[in-house]
């Protein structure tokens, strides 16, 4: 979706970064291809496949009937592109998370 957002824009005259900024989410190596290249976040997807299928078997072992939520977090890497401008005081954490990928559960 961001990488097409892109292409509309540049179609029609939409300067990125500067009227709009462009970030993607599923951290596509082709995002550094395009021009501007995307701004993306890299999610660790095999860990969350691996998460999803973990979750689902224990709520079907537990057939309590009962819906129990509750939250995960995984940690994400942002690649920073020109398509959107890094904030000044994110500067140091942004540097940081596409320098030192951060560890996964497994």
């Amino acid at each position: 979706m961001a990488l097409g957002a892109l292409q509309v824009a540049h179609q029609r005259g939409i300067r990125i970064p500067d009227d709009i900024a462009v970030i993607g989410f599923d951290g596509l190596p082709e995002a550094a291809q395009y021009v501007p290249s995307l701004t993306t976040i890299r999610q660790p997807l095999a860990v969350m496949g691996r998460l999803a299928v973990r979750e689902l078997v224990a709520a079907v072992a537990a057939e309590s009937g009962e819906d129990v939520s509750r939250t995960i977090e995984l940690p994400v890497q942002l690649i920073q592109g020109d398509s959107a401008p890094v904030p000044r005081g994110l500067l140091a954490i942004a540097t940081t998370a596409t320098e030192t990928p951060a560890s996964q559960p497994t």
